[in-house]
């Protein structure tokens, strides 16, 4: 038996268009890190797939997405243990769907939460829950028809390494949309906006990107050389920026 040396709780919000790409590389990663990381990844999304969705997520059958997608990997990659729930995240339940795995031993643990919902009711909630943990790792990535951005905010020992997707983003800070779980199915297919399958899969990409640096160089995370990267399909274009916090307000 192999005794664990760190410990990737990794938590999917939406499982989409981008969260259905993401998913896969994920896994592949995760195969075949080093022996002694152990992997957990919990998928969560209350939608359903169906047929209107083909042209840009994959899936065996149609039913709950999260449940779908977790059926159809969880044998072709027998290392990491697949958790899905199927239902929306909301204030209600994100305590338990976020929380850290049991861990009598005192192994280190990352928890790392990728945000592939377009709702930005929903990644406020994600936000202000982060901003009261101790060490938590948010990679949020979305995108219009042809362009897009991945955001990282980390917090670490209680403080802020990188700034909060609220801070940085103020349709998230005040989020005119509501969560898809206070809405009627009209209201859900009203919301949802045409997308490209080529910008939910540079999402993806791009968002493993920043995850690649969080698991194999852990001095990252102090420093990170970058928190947000834009990217534009029609002028070719990606474009990195550093997200440092903001210092306190002086006192006068």
């Amino acid at each position: 038996m192999i005794v664990p040396t760190r410990i990737l709780n990794i938590v999917v919000v939406g499982i989409g268009g981008v969260g259905s790409a993401l998913v896969p590389k994920l896994s592949r990663y995760c195969q075949f890190l080093p022996e002694g990381i152990e992997v957990k990844m919990t998928l969560i999304d209350g939608d359903e797939y169906q047929e209107k969705n083909r042209g840009r997520q994959a899936f065996h059958r149609l039913g709950n997405k999260a449940e779908v997608t977790v059926e159809r990997i969880s044998a072709e990659w027998p290392r990491i243990e697949f958790v899905s729930f199927g239902q929306y995240l909301t204030e209600e339940n994100i305590e338990f769907l976020l929380c850290e795995v049991d861990n009598d031993s005192g192994v280190p643990q990352d928890t790392v939460v990728f945000v592939g919902v377009d709702n930005n009711d929903t990644k406020n909630v994600i936000d202000r829950y982060a901003q009261g943990r101790e060490n938590i790792i948010v990679i949020c990535g979305g995108n219009d028809y042809t362009d897009g951005n991945v955001q990282l905010f980390v917090r670490k020992g209680g403080k802020e390494v990188t700034q909060s997707l609220s801070t940085v983003h103020n349709e998230i800070a005040h989020p005119t949309d509501r969560s898809p779980h206070k809405m009627s199915c009209e209201e859900l297919a009203a919301e949802s906006a045409p997308q490209l399958f080529f910008a939910n899969e540079t999402v993806s990409v791009l968002m493993c990107w920043v995850f690649w640096h969080v698991v194999e160089h852990p001095a990252f995370l102090n420093d990170p050389a970058f928190a947000e990267l834009f990217f534009d399909m029609e002028i070719g274009k990606v474009n990195s920026y550093q997200r440092h916090p903001q210092p306190p307000p002086t006192k006068e």
